[in-house]
């Protein structure tokens, strides 16, 4: 049947006892069984129980949209900031002194999110999957070098897990800056085309999905970082793409530029600072991942591996052939 929205309420998953919460899960509601509910991936690998038969009618429960966000949410420092000249007439000053989204900027960033999100594959999820927000930057003139989710999915195909190593990068980033996210099992979304890559369980069984309180933040975070660059770079995907209709009036923004003026006069230190801690983080992870999460396969008849220098080692007692094995299980 088609979809409906959920209500208010938590349920459970009958087959794995997952709590489904009704802003963020799919669920699958049984109109023949009294009182039976499924998760969207135990509905999709056939799983069942009780008296539930997978012929029975269903009926599949939307998650609840999202509420507006409140632009005070997205603050990133108790400092202010200033503007050299006085607001612009139509669009004001797009970032509050706080350093906080204006109204009118957080509309309009739900409204890219919005036209995104129902522009590409998979469609009206109501979230952005890593592919999504690749796609906005490149809209956004970002080079596949600057586009930290384009580098991390042609990265991904030099990395022995594939995309689920793109996907465990794009979450730890998120964390770090505190961007609003969920999780959810990579096979449970559609096909997202031919790049898309076999999903591994060695390195993480979730995708990190942007909401939209997290898609104004990683804007607003841009345009702190190089408020000149970013004007160029917003005025530049506005005009690529179809007219934008206000989450707020329902009627169309305006397709006049957003013009410098309605942006901080400079570049906000703690931002910055902000970037760089995230980068120094990534780095000293990728350090550590290639000293502590060295996989060694060890075929069967073989009863010696490499270690990191290029040494024949004795397979540790106990650990029988055939098998992966982390480093550190052999130290």
């Amino acid at each position: 049947m088609a979809g409906q929205y959920q209500n208010q309420n938590n349920f459970t998953c009958d087959v794995c006892l997952v709590e489904l919460v009704p802003t963020r899960d799919h669920r699958i509601h049984c109109l023949t069984c009294e009182n039976y509910d499924a998760c969207w991936d135990c509905h999709m690998s056939g799983r069942v129980a009780k008296m539930h038969q997978s012929w029975h009618e269903q009926e599949t429960i939307l998650p609840l949209p999202i509420a507006y966000p409140d632009p005070a949410t997205f603050k990133l420092a108790a400092s202010r900031i200033t503007y050299s000249s006085p607001p612009d007439p139509h669009w004001g000053y797009m970032v509050t002194q706080e350093k906080t989204a204006s109204e009118l900027f957080a509309r309009l960033a739900v409204a890219i999110y919005t036209y995104i999100d129902s522009a590409f594959e998979p469609r009206q999820t109501t979230w952005l999957e890593p592919e999504k927000c690749s796609i906005v930057l490149d809209l956004l003139g970002y080079t596949p070098g600057e586009n930290a989710f384009r580098s991390f999915q042609l990265a991904s195909q030099h990395n022995g897990n594939g995309i689920a190593w793109s996907d465990g990068e794009v979450a730890f980033v998120y964390r770090q800056y505190g961007w609003e996210h969920t999780l959810v099992n990579r096979s449970s979304l559609l096909p997202m085309g031919e790049q898309q890559q076999p999903f591994f369980q060695p390195v993480s069984d979730e995708t990190p999905l942007l909401s939209r309180n997290g898609f104004i933040a990683m804007m607003l975070g841009d345009a702190l970082c190089d408020p000149d660059d970013f004007c160029a770079r917003l005025n530049r995907l506005l005009a690529s793409i179809p007219p934008l209709v206000d989450p707020a009036t329902q009627q169309y923004f305006s397709r006049r530029d957003v013009p410098r003026n309605a942006w901080p006069a400079a570049a906000d230190q703690d931002a910055l600072w902000k970037g760089d801690s995230v980068q120094q983080a990534r780095i000293r992870r990728s350090e550590e991942q290639a000293a502590a999460e060295r996989t060694i396969f060890i075929p069967n008849g073989v009863g010696y591996y490499q270690d990191t220098a290029g040494r024949g080692q004795a397979i540790p007692d106990g650990k029988p052939p055939g098998y992966w094995y982390y480093q550190q299980e052999f130290s």
